[in-house]
């Protein structure tokens, strides 16, 4: 559930997804609501030859907890041409710039995972200038009087200028934090008791435009010293309501001091008789206290000055008493849709109201309200007057209620009243798996629509994953679809011996939708938002929430299993994606189908930690190639990989299943998805690892026997250097129950 109990402008919610319960394995989807960053203000100064400026703006992240801004980019740019100067946001101005349109950019960043990169945001553009002239310099910087300083004392700064005519010099009185003055005297007010402060000068000429010198400081003064004055004094003190018991009380009192001293800790004293209950400004009396007026004491003391602490003053309350009323009622219970939202629809935000009433007059106190899904009661809220719910997908085929339990000022609780009809959720529920050859199921709820008559659509007009997905076309009008066109077929060997119009690389990277009519209106839900479709592909390390259609994820071959590669960013987002949390980071990409492909090589450290830590279970491992009396066939001792007995080596896998036929153009397996690379160029003739290190003294020793998966059944094999960038397939043998 998603509570909210003070109203934003921007409704953020948020959805939990847990793994695949059976294998944990699935890849779960964050379905936050994050917003990019943004830069505004951005400004860059007056730029003038052989003068350092820095372009200036301002970070906001609007989002409801407001992440910190790291890594955000800059560019100072030729706004004729848009040739880049420098990529830092401090500029040199050199005097080849001289003359030019310059303007400053700013692309923000905040940290995180989820986008994290906002719109480049740039200034208006400024002319570079010629030299404003030499530079002006102050010297013998000091401040007079130079005794210890007192609150109330006037200080003033005194310096040497030597230069050009002298115009309006800039002057700054700071302290180790903060500057709180910029006249050439100050009168030091309470704020800066036991602080030291310094006297700044910034020369400047005046010239038009005036030519600035660096700003030059003196030494600190001691710690200022306390102003001796007069007390401060607590007076007029006030209580929130009559004594009753159980009923919160709260003390007031006016503070004031003669010489402007702001509160500090001043002290506080309950007294029920003689026992003091309370040292804070409330306390909440009990049935001991009953018949008893209460004594509320203050001790006011300043935060500054002397002397600090002032006289005792209390006063004392009406004798508690027994609260003794009606209990409130509330009646005409709703739920609200908010703005903008107009219907029960999934990402609505709905708030409870009623009308409240108390025979005697009483006013309403802290009511308290709960919003309950199939009777199941979420997080009270203690304000009932803005308790918020947003429905979520979670909550579609459930019933929603609104249950307020009324109470007065005086803790008098009512019976909680709920909705006379409960809400019924709508939306379109997706359920499956977004893999190729998977299925996903669609459910209409609430609308008055039928499931069968829906459109499931892919943009399959172009094999460029993510940056492809533009235009969806309908594949299949039911409430089911396997996504894809594999239509069966069991190996790429079948595939190309009668090929079909469409194949795998048509739909990985994709995403799926599914439409259905609602009274002449098409509410369209995406597979890749739903919090109940597991498993995709991510492509974009900058954010979580991106994915698209994945290759058919395992293989079985044999007696193994093998695992689909990942991507880069796959390999980055690790264990918030359903990965290990200790996943080897790719170490380069390959760009196949529009989406980059994670590689590795047996130079990285422990690179078989791409498989032992693929999951949290660290069921899986590199593979061997080759056991023959050539090789090591397992060369890492960490690395837990199952005997490749039978039909069950990497070779088969190419020589059985997985191939692109040697096609120079094709780079992904028809059937299955998989990156395959290819023969020619060299840049894309990409090969599978395995764990086997060729052993024997001869010009392969040291090398690594790995895979052409872009092969045909023959000649599927190679020696590669350890530097070798290649894919990696990881193995487990399947759980024997």
């Amino acid at each position: 559930m998603t509570f909210k109990q003070k109203t934003l402008a921007v409704v953020i919610t948020a959805t939990l997804i847990g793994c695949n319960a059976e294998d944990n394995k699935e890849l779960p989807i964050s379905n936050d609501n994050v917003y990019p960053p943004i830069a505004t203000e951005v400004v860059a100064p007056a730029l003038y030859v052989g003068e350092t400026v820095k372009g200036t703006y301002k970070f906001v992240d609007p989002n409801a907890t407001p992440r910190a801004e790291e890594g955000s980019a800059y560019s100072w740019r030729n706004a004729a041409d848009e040739t880049e100067i420098v990529a830092t946001q401090v500029l040199p101005v050199y005097a080849y710039l001289e003359g030019l349109n310059l303007k400053f950019c700013v692309t923000p960043k905040a940290q995180g995972d989820i986008n994290t990169v906002g719109t480049e945001n740039c200034s208006l553009p400024k002319t570079v200038n010629g030299p404003l002239g030499e530079k002006p310099v102050a010297t013998n910087v000091a401040i007079t009087p130079a005794s210890t300083p007192t609150v109330g004392d006037t200080l003033t700064g005194s310096y040497d200028y030597t230069g050009e005519t002298e115009g309006t010099s800039a002057f700054a009185w700071k302290t180790s934090t903060d500057t709180v003055g910029t006249e050439q005297t100050i009168t030091l007010g309470n704020t800066l008791e036991g602080k030291q402060v310094q006297f700044c000068v910034t020369p400047k000429t005046d010239s038009t435009p005036a030519v600035a010198g660096d700003e030059v400081c003196s030494a600190l003064t001691d710690a200022i010293t306390a102003k001796a004055g007069s007390a401060p004094v607590a007076s007029n003190i006030t209580f929130s309501a009559d004594a009753f018991v159980g009923v919160e009380l709260t003390a007031d009192y006016a503070f004031t001091d003669a010489d402007g001293d702001l509160e500090g800790s001043s002290t506080y004293s309950w007294k029920s008789g003689v026992n003091e209950v309370s040292t804070t400004k409330t306390y909440t009396p009990v049935e001991g206290d009953k018949g008893t007026a209460l004594e509320f004491c203050v001790t006011p003391v300043a935060k500054t000055g002397t002397p600090t602490s002032g006289t005792e003053v209390c006063a004392t309350t009406t004798p508690v008493a027994v609260v003794s009323e009606a209990k409130p009622t509330a009646s005409n219970v709703i739920a609200e849709v908010e703005a903008p939202a107009t219907d029960t629809e999934v990402g609505a935000t709905l708030r409870g109201n009623y009308d409240y009433a108390q025979a005697d007059g009483s006013l309403e106190g802290a009511s308290t309200a709960v919003w309950k899904v199939d009777n199941i009661a979420g997080e009270v809220c203690t304000d009932a007057r803005t308790c918020d719910y947003t429905i979520t997908q979670a909550d579609l085929g459930k019933a929603l209620d609104f249950c307020v339990t009324p109470q007065t000022a005086l803790n008098t609780a009512g019976d909680e009243v709920c909705l006379t009809s409960k809400v019924t959720p709508k939306g379109i529920k997706i359920e499956g798996k977004l893999e190729y050859d998977q299925e996903l199921i669609a459910t209409v709820y609430g609308y008055a629509a039928d499931a069968t008559l829906g459109e499931w659509k892919v943009d399959t007009s172009n094999k460029n994953g993510p940056a492809g997905d533009l235009a969806p076309t309908v594949q299949k009008t039911s409430n089911t679809y396997k996504i894809g066109a594999r239509n069966g077929l069991l190996t790429d060997y079948a595939w190309f011996a009668a090929p079909e119009v469409l194949e795998a690389r048509d739909f990985i990277g994709k995403t799926v939708e599914y439409c259905v009519d609602v009274n002449g209106t098409e509410k369209c839900v995406n597979a890749a938002n739903s919090a109940s479709v597991t498993g995709g592909l991510y492509y974009d390390a900058t954010d979580a929430s991106k994915r698209g259609i994945e290759p058919i994820r395992e293989i079985v071959n044999g007696a193994l299993i093998y695992h689909r590669p990942l991507t880069v960013a796959e390999t980055q987002l690790k264990d918030k994606v359903g990965f290990g949390a200790n996943l080897l980071t790719a170490a380069a990409p390959q760009p196949f189908n529009g989406i980059e492909w994670a590689m590795y090589n047996h130079n990285q450290v422990n690179v078989y930690e791409a498989c032992t830590n693929l999951y949290a279970d660290n069921t899986w491992a590199l593979p061997i190639g080759n056991t023959g009396g050539y090789y090591d066939g397992n060369h890492y001792p960490a690395n837990n990989a199952p005997d490749p007995s039978g039909d069950s080596s990497m070779s088969d896998l190419n020589a059985n299943q997985i191939t692109s036929n040697e096609e120079d153009d094709r780079f992904i397996s028809p059937v299955f998805g998989w990156p395959t690379g290819a023969k020619t160029p060299v840049d894309i003739k990409t090969h599978y690892m395995s764990a086997s290190m060729r052993t024997t003294a001869d010009k392969w020793n040291g090398t690594y026997w790995s895979l052409r998966m872009y092969a045909s059944v023959n000649s599927s094999s190679a020696n590669l250097t350890p530097d070798t960038n290649m894919f990696v397939s990881c193995v487990t043998a399947p759980v024997i129950p």
